[in-house]
């Protein structure tokens, strides 16, 4: 993963076989969950040939969704987190890319059985 800053806001790039660990700490100290998924599979940048065939001809770049979501834990598990990624450009050396970062993060608990 890259670090990048937009806004004065510090960014991490994140690539799209990466490893998601969420780790959940209650106010009362005493419990913590920590939930993880092992492949996020963000769109990747894919290319195709024009032609529709291997003939070497003019290829062009598929466009990646703006916002993509991913889940972890689950309603039985009592926990959920929801990550949503966002779609940015970025200058390197080489030209400038689009990469996705982490843009919202949201975490629910359901309520305790009565």
């Amino acid at each position: 993963a890259d670090d990048y800053s937009t806004n004065g806001i510090q960014l991490t790039t994140i690539p799209s076989n990466s490893t998601l660990v969420a780790n959940i700490f209650f106010g009362n100290g005493k419990h913590s969950i920590e939930l993880q998924c092992d492949d996020v599979n963000l769109p990747s940048v894919s290319k195709e040939n024009v032609n529709g065939d291997d003939s070497g001809g003019k290829v062009e770049q598929k466009s990646r969704p703006a916002k993509v979501w991913r889940q972890i834990g689950s309603i039985q598990e009592r926990i959920v987190v929801q990550i949503g990624f966002k779609l940015v450009a970025v200058s390197n050396c080489e030209g400038s890319d689009e990469t996705y970062v982490i843009d919202e993060v949201f975490v629910s608990q359901s309520a305790e059985k009565a």
